[in-house]
């Protein structure tokens, strides 16, 4: 197990946002170059450390407010309207990371235009700076079409930003950024297959380190993202999570394990991320074919996850947390030996979770019925028979105040 306390901030973040390719592999390029223009810019003019580092983080997460808006928006349109929302989103997300929080408030206002008049109220110097610049690289980036380089299509982007010079763009950004494109090398960075290492090339320092809190704060926001795949699923990695946690205090587990599992339990769907939604919502019988697809989502995540330093064992657990005891589980059919007791637990309360929740596939069942059908499971070996002990003991004092 990796010492949490050696983990870098940087390092930590730029894992976690891998995450973002299987959402979107588009959208994870959009923004890993956004913050390559941004951290162009900010070195061409001369900003402070603590600048350049605020805007490696908000570049890289400035759109993760678009998975949680409730209407599907085209942000890689450069004439898209009616964005806000998804400013909001994010802003709301990252001002509750307290490591983060810094890059809250430049994502907020990154699609204000520069003359105004804007929703926020603001205009000119009154917009943050690194909301101009963000502005600025953003509305630059989506303008690069995949079908040819870079440095092919330079006229054709640089006119359209100067086109909106004075207006959308402040303009002695708009000046900044023609001196640095006219450098061969800037076309360059932009230059898909190597955007992952002009990212740790051009990332500023930052020794701050993170902790387990951290881990679940940041956890707490893909959960949520996880969750707003379907309105089915709304709230249940929460639910999930909310129940694992009674288990685990039930089962006397130390204070860090317990933050382990709460982590582990936020992010044990992750992997759904890359499973269409049309499967997850379909209200009749998955194929045999559809049913391998959902059986991928534990491997996804847990390729994400093993990449994030120090949650090796938080991967481990989300790996396993559909693996059935007596062998016949999903992904890799696994059998008692190999299942850990923290992918137990999970299992135990994603399934109970589920089985009292509505979806598209089944009505919501009672406490009782639900505690029935897990019976029958563990009598089957499926489930860890003295966890499930431990949720009925659980259930059925909830039930006994109501």
């Amino acid at each position: 197990m990796v010492d949490v306390t050696n983990v870098f901030l940087k390092k930590f973040v730029l894992a976690v946002c891998q995450a973002f390719e299987l959402l979107s592999r588009r959208i994870h390029l959009h923004q890993q170059r956004v913050t390559i223009i941004c951290l162009n810019l900010a070195n061409r003019l001369k900003l402070s450390p603590a600048n350049k580092t605020t805007l490696f983080y908000a570049g890289l997460m400035h759109d993760i407010g678009i998975f949680l808006a409730r209407r599907k928006i085209d942000i890689l349109n450069f004439d898209c309207e009616d964005i806000l929302p998804h400013c909001e989103e994010a802003y709301s997300m990252l001002n509750r990371i307290e490591l983060l929080c810094d890059a809250a408030v430049p994502i907020r206002y990154h699609h204000d235009n520069w003359s105004g008049p804007n929703e926020s109220g603001l205009a000119k110097d009154k917009i943050p700076l690194l909301s101009q610049i963000i502005r600025l690289a953003d509305r630059m980036e989506v303008l690069i079409r995949d079908d040819k380089g870079p440095a092919a299509q330079s006229t054709e982007i640089l006119n359209k930003i100067k086109h909106h010079r004075g207006t959308w763009f402040n303009p002695q950004l708009v000046d900044a950024l023609l001196e640095l494109t006219g450098e061969r090398v800037f076309w360059l960075t932009l230059t898909p297959e190597f955007t992952d290492s002009f990212l740790n090339e051009f990332a500023p320092e930052d020794t701050r380190k993170v902790t387990l809190d951290n881990m679940i704060e940041v956890a707490s926001v893909f959960a949520q993202i996880v969750d707003y795949k379907s309105h089915y699923t709304k709230g249940h990695s929460v639910a999930v999570t909310s129940l694992s946690l009674k288990i685990g205090i039930a089962m006397r587990w130390s204070k860090s394990d317990l933050k382990r599992l709460w982590a582990a339990a936020l992010l044990h769907d992750l992997g759904k991320l890359a499973i269409p939604n049309e499967l997850l919502e379909k209200s009749g019988a998955l194929t045999p074919q559809e049913y391998e697809i959902i059986k991928r989502h534990p491997y996804f995540g847990y390729v994400i996850l093993n990449a994030i330093p120090a949650f090796d064992e938080i991967a481990e657990w989300t790996l396993f947390h559909h693996e059935h005891l007596n062998g016949k589980g999903y992904p890799f059919g696994v059998d008692t030996d190999n299942i850990p007791q923290g992918a137990r637990i999970i299992a135990v309360a994603d399934k109970y979770t589920a089985l009292t929740e509505e979806r598209t596939y089944h009505k919501r069942t009672s406490p009782e019925k639900a505690l029935q059908v897990l019976e029958e499971e563990a009598r089957q070996n499926v489930i860890d028979k003295k966890i499930l002990d431990v949720l009925k003991n659980i259930v059925r004092k909830n039930i006994a105040y109501l």
